[in-house]
């Protein structure tokens, strides 16, 4: 985020913190004025907001305002970026725990705190209720309101005030709250697992909708839970061609996407997908490693000379309160207008941006990533184009974790699990494309053929797993002595074989003896004790009368051989 000066009253204003979803505010450091706070914030402390001085609060605010403070103060004279707390704050409705997130920003005239908090629930339904993407209402037996979520109170209008002061025949018509009252509840009562029933409701703005509801009951204290799943029309509107057009996009971008398990094509198509289901100029897709979001893939950078930038961020999500809330959550963003936005420290980098959709890439309850889109038009993404980024992202995040299982499952189907070097059959395949690559590109190419001499007494003398032991010693030992390029296998019981890309035999002959000495070199620690070991080594590299991966490892298999017989412990070279 740039640093927030006092050149004007009226920029200080354009600043704010109404996109972020998590409870929010930003305040002047040394004056503890709020420049900004959010609805979610304002729900929780109806009695804190926007223009007051925490420092001048009284009675049951005055507690908040001298931990809010002190949080404050303590990230400002904090080495670190950002200072995490987890504190009981008084709310409307009582103390709740609260991690806090605070980061600073300074200049020369005036220092801004930015506070995100994030709810800590009690273990159960409450966390997964309050942050479902799906609108969902909490009644108790008698049918009565006891808790909306964020996004049935985002979509509706109304406020937790709201839902506290009014009756449940507010929202919905008498008829329905009768047959919630007295046909739904005590169905489900009876072991009926779920129902499901059209309803109209009632918005802030008057208007009605009609939603198909699905009805369960909460296992641990018997209250309803209603989930809205969808709206119903019955007519032909600009609306239901709108859902008609996404369903057929996300039909077809659900076909491209599960049409590959390559984790790069995936990507690929990700983001080649994404514009017919909500348009932008540019796109990324962020994975998390360690708290830290890197970009994987990004298109349209290019074209604006930031794809180097853009490739290279690397976005601790504690740090901006953007990416903060979609992992805390589980739900889409939307920003309108980047300028004056809080929740993005590193803006900077994407300055031609005006306007942002995000969503997170979930699996099973855990946000692993996230799906960016952006335009260079101020307003040109609202809430709705998250939502529908929401409904790509989730296929999306389906496509991503099965390519991942597949590439796990295929590394496994070709990894020795002894080693954790390449087994035979991830030998061969391998091997079989470099020899292919060099032959078509006429390039260098060496194989070596290593055998233990004596393995056999290991085994015999003390027992199978000290011998276990010993080849996966000689494994670590021979990785940290290759290239990267360089291609380990175990062949077979103790032959190995190392494949040289770019090498000629010459070479490949000074690399064999470097791993002749590594084994022979320095002894073998086993649960025995320490333990001596040679091994011998053949060389082969391809020539014109080498045209296969097969020809190649006899040939080093057969110079193996010879120096098995000439004494062991040494190198030999194939020759006719």
């Amino acid at each position: 985020m740039h640093a927030i000066t006092q050149q004007s009253q009226s920029q200080n204003q354009r600043i704010s913190v109404s996109d972020i979803p998590l409870p929010s505010i930003l305040v002047e450091v040394d004056s503890t004025r709020i420049i900004s706070s959010n609805r979610a914030f304002s729900d929780l402390f109806p009695s804190i907001g926007t223009g007051q001085i925490l420092l001048n609060l009284q009675n049951s605010s005055a507690r908040t305002a001298d931990q809010l403070i002190q949080a404050i103060r303590k990230a400002f004279h904090s080495k670190n970026p950002v200072i995490i707390d987890r504190l009981f704050l008084h709310t409307g409705s009582g103390d709740r725990e609260f991690t806090l997130y605070a980061r600073v920003s300074d200049s020369d005239d005036l220092a801004v705190a930015l506070v995100n908090l994030v709810p800590q629930m009690v273990p159960g339904h409450n966390d997964l209720f309050e942050f479902s993407p799906v609108m969902q209402l909490l009644l108790d037996q008698k049918g009565n309101i006891v808790d909306a979520n964020r996004q049935w109170l985002l979509t509706t209008g109304y406020s937790r005030k709201d839902i506290e002061s009014l009756e449940i025949s507010s929202f919905i018509n008498k008829e329905s709250v009768e047959l919630i009252q007295n046909e739904i509840i005590p169905s489900l009562k009876s072991d009926q697992a779920t129902e499901i029933h059209e309803l109209d409701l009632r918005m802030a703005s008057g208007e009605k909708t009609r939603y198909q509801v699905q009805f369960n009951l909460v296992p641990s204290d018997n209250s309803l839970l209603m989930a809205f799943m969808g709206q119903i029309c019955h007519s032909a509107s600009a609306d239901d061609m709108n859902e008609m057009a996404l369903a057929n996009a996300l039909r077809d971008s659900l076909e491209a996407l599960t049409s590959t398990l390559n984790f790069d094509e995936v990507l690929d198509r990700i983001l080649v997908n994404v514009g017919s289901v909500v348009p932008n100029e540019a796109a990324n897709v962020m994975m998390i490693w360690s708290g830290v979001a890197y970009i994987v893939r990004s298109i349209g950078y290019a074209e604006l000379g930031l794809e180097e930038t853009m490739m290279s961020l690397q976005i601790p999500i504690v740090q901006e309160s953007h990416f903060l809330s979609m992992y805390e959550t589980g739900m889409p963003l939307a920003v309108g207008d980047l300028q004056g936005y809080v929740g993005i420290e590193s803006q900077s980098s994407m300055h031609w941006a005006r306007s942002m959709a995000s969503a997170p890439l979930r699996s099973k309850g855990q946000v692993f990533g996230f799906l960016n889109l952006e335009s260079s038009q101020a307003g040109f993404y609202n809430q709705r184009h998250a939502e529908r980024l929401q409904a790509f992202a989730d296929q999306a995040a389906v496509a991503i974790e099965n390519a991942r299982l597949y590439a796990e499952v295929q590394q496994y189907a070709i990894t020795d699990e002894l080693t954790d070097i390449y087994n035979r059959r991830g030998l061969f395949e391998l091997g079989r494309r470099e020899v292919e690559r060099a032959r078509r590109y006429g390039r260098s190419l060496s194989a070596v053929m290593i055998d233990t001499d004596e393995f056999k007494s290991i085994n015999d003398t003390y027992s199978h797993s000290v011998g276990d032991h010993v080849l996966r010693s000689m494994a670590d030992r021979w990785k940290s002595s290759i290239r990267e390029v360089d291609i380990l296998g175990r062949y077979g019981g103790d032959e190995f074989v190392i494949l040289l890309p770019e090498t000629d035999l010459a070479n490949a002959l000074q690399v064999a003896d470097r791993l002749r000495i590594a084994i022979s070199g320095k002894k073998i620690e086993t649960p025995i004790g320490d333990l001596d070991l040679t091994v011998s080594v053949g060389v082969a590299d391809i020539d014109d009368d080498t045209t296969t991966f097969d020809a190649l490892i006899e040939k080093a298999d057969q110079a193996m051989f010879q120096a098995k017989t000439n004494g062991k412990n040494q190198v030999k070279s194939y020759y006719v």
